[in-house]
């Protein structure tokens, strides 16, 4: 559940941190209530859209079944982890500059009219929380199969009050993290979360006799990492370790972060 709380948290902290400064921005501007509930009005049809997203891909799986179901799993899986990498470099591309170009749309928006300004709220809270559906997908069947679906609700629960109170926290002066800080360590956490898609996605496809596993496992460390303490269960789940991978997974683990790093640096230019 650690992978599912970063996740959330970070995701919604995004989206509490353009919602919150869209409206410093109307407040600026002195705009009158009926900017604010459009403002709302976005936001809420963002989250709605969000949570139809993974309404429809919940029904799509319940029809299917055998390799059918199987590659759309994988390909929900691949297309999370694709997005939470982009996110990830778009966020250090774009941080410093975010409320600048918010706050552009913002104006530009409020020069057409109020349903614009909603546009812009909804299309932004739409890219996180779909960005958190996906994700949260494989967790649902995950949790579904061990009976755990009541702990990962609590789990997303605890994600979005956290990235409230602590945007609040900010909000009031009480740095103990900078955004800059912040959004270093989050997004080390979701890329490694990221990676541990690749390693199920790897799993999954060497059962279904896609991917070749070369050798069948590299080490052993089942005796140390077999997920009965505490420690090794939040590792486990949060990187993805196995204990006995196979060569190939081992090898496209590499690659993904040789990918990763080369992509970074590269943003960084």
């Amino acid at each position: 559940m650690s992978a599912a709380f970063i996740i959330v948290f970070r995701e919604s902290f995004e989206a509490v941190l353009i919602v919150g400064i869209l409206s410093a921005f109307l407040s600026q501007r002195q705009e009158g209530r009926r900017a604010f509930q459009w403002l709302g009005l976005g936001v809420g049809l963002g989250l709605a859209l969000s949570l139809f997203t993974g309404v429809i891909l919940w029904k799509v799986q319940e029809l299917l079944e055998g390799n059918f179901l199987d590659w759309f799993q994988v390909i929900v899986m691949v297309t999370a982890m694709a997005l939470i990498v982009h996110m990830c470099l778009w966020m250090k591309k774009n941080a410093r500059g975010l409320r600048g170009e918010l706050e552009k749309g913002a104006t530009q928006a409020l020069e057409k009219n109020y349903a614009s300004l909603a546009l812009l709220a909804g299309l932004a809270v739409l890219r996180e929380g779909f960005e958190t559906v996906l994700f949260l997908f494989g967790s649902v069947m995950e949790a579904e199969a061990k009976r755990e679906l009541g702990a990962l609700a609590l789990t997303v629960v605890a994600g979005i009050l956290a990235s409230l109170v602590f945007w609040y926290l900010l909000q009031k002066g009480l740095r103990l993290l900078s955004y800059k800080t912040f959004f270093r360590i989050t997004t080390a956490f979701l890329l490694i979360t990221a990676g541990s898609l690749l390693l199920r996605v790897c799993g999954m496809l060497i059962q279904m006799e896609v991917l070749p596993p070369m050798k069948p496992a590299v080490w052993d460390t089942s005796d140390w990492m077999s997920g009965e303490s505490v420690i090794s269960r939040v590792l486990i789940e949060l990187t993805g370790y196995q204990s006995s991978p196979a060569l190939s997974t081992v090898l496209l683990y590499l690659a993904y972060w040789v990918i990763v790093l080369i992509l970074f640096k590269k943003s960084a230019k």
